[in-house]
């Protein structure tokens, strides 16, 4: 993870926390938001690199130019 994804980091920390004091947001809504795209992301990692026919469906539509 290089110094692109510190900046990404920070900003989403920032953004989080605005919301919070701006007071458009409750803190559980922040949490919750943020719980909300870990699970998404961990899930679609999971179904991209971790099933094996999934990933060489991806690769072969890739490497024929159909994607």
């Amino acid at each position: 993870m290089g110094q692109g994804f510190k900046v990404f980091q920070i900003i989403a920390i920032g953004v989080a926390f605005s919301r919070i004091w701006v007071g458009l947001h409750y803190p559980f809504d922040v949490v919750t938001g943020i719980l909300n795209g870990v699970i998404i992301v961990l899930l679609t990692h999971y179904v991209l690199f971790k099933l094996k026919p999934i990933t060489s469906l991806i690769k072969r539509l890739i490497f024929q130019g159909q994607g």
